[in-house]
C-alpha cells in the first residue's frame, strides 16, 4: 500500500495511516516506512533517557573546580554591579573635570576684568567719587575725547567713546584713578565710594 496520491474512495488515506502505525495490513514499502520511524524514536528515547544525575554531578565537580569559568588556567572576570558603577563614576569624572577646569581658566581673575567683559561698568574704589569722575571727565576733555557723568545708587557713572588711534593717551591720562580701558567698546566706569578699613 502506498501512498494514494488521488484516494479513489475516503476510506484510502485511513487505511494508509492505519498501516503505517501498524494497525491494519500494509504494503512492504509503508512497512520499512513504519520500522525506520520506530528506530529513529527508540533512539530518540535513549538520548532522552540519559543519565540526568550523573550529568549534574560532572556539573557540579566542573564548577567546584572553576573549570567551566576558567579561561585558559585564569578565572575570567565578571563586571558587577558595583564596579560597573564606579567605573561610571570614574568616566564621569574624565569628562567633567577638564571642562570645568577650562571653563574656570576662561574667566579672567581681576574683578574689573570680569566686570568688564561682561559689558557692565567698571567698578573702581574712590576716596571722593563725584570729584573723581568731573576730574576724569577733564583729563578727557583735554585729549579731545567727550565724556558724560551719571549719578547712580552706587556711585557715579563715567562714560565715554574712546576712539582706537587715541587708546594709549586715555589710559594714560586714566591711570591715575586706576581705570583700564576696556578690550572692545565704549568706556564705562562706575566710581564708587572707598571704604576704609580700621586698622
Amino acid at each position: 500500500m502506498t501512498i494514494p496520491e488521488q484516494p479513489d474512495q475516503p476510506g484510502d488515506i485511513d487505511r494508509w495511516l492505519d498501516g503505517l502505525v501498524g494497525r491494519g495490513k500494509a504494503d512492504a514499502q509503508t512497512r520499512m516506512l513504519h520500522e525506520a520511524l520506530l528506530r529513529r524514536s527508540e533512539r530518540q528515547r535513549a538520548v532522552d533517557n540519559t543519565d540526568d544525575a550523573g550529568l549534574e554531578r560532572l556539573l557540579f565537580r566542573l564548577r567546584s573546580e572553576r573549570l567551566l569559568e576558567a579561561s585558559g588556567g585564569k578565572v575570567r572576570w565578571r563586571p558587577t554591579p558595583m564596579w560597573m558603577g564606579i567605573a561610571a563614576s570614574f568616566a564621569v569624572v574624565a569628562i567633567i573635570l577638564p571642562t570645568l577646569l577650562g571653563t574656570l581658566n576662561e574667566y579672567p581673575q581681576d574683578d574689573t576684568e570680569r566686570v568688564r567683559s561682561t559689558g557692565a561698568p567698571q567698578r573702581v574704589a574712590v576716596e571722593a567719587p563725584q570729584k573723581a569722575a568731573e576730574a576724569a571727565r577733564a583729563k578727557l576733555r583735554e585729549i579731545g575725547i567727550a565724556a558724560t557723568i551719571e549719578a547712580k545708587a552706587a556711585g557715579v557713572e563715567l562714560r565715554a567713546e574712546v576712539p582706537a588711534a587715541q587708546r594709549e593717551k586715555t589710559a594714560a591720562a586714566l591711570a591715575e584713578w586706576n581705570i583700564k580701558l576696556p578690550a572692545k567698546g565704549p568706556l564705562r566706569v562706575l566710581l564708587v565710594l572707598e571704604r576704609k578699613t580700621s586698622p
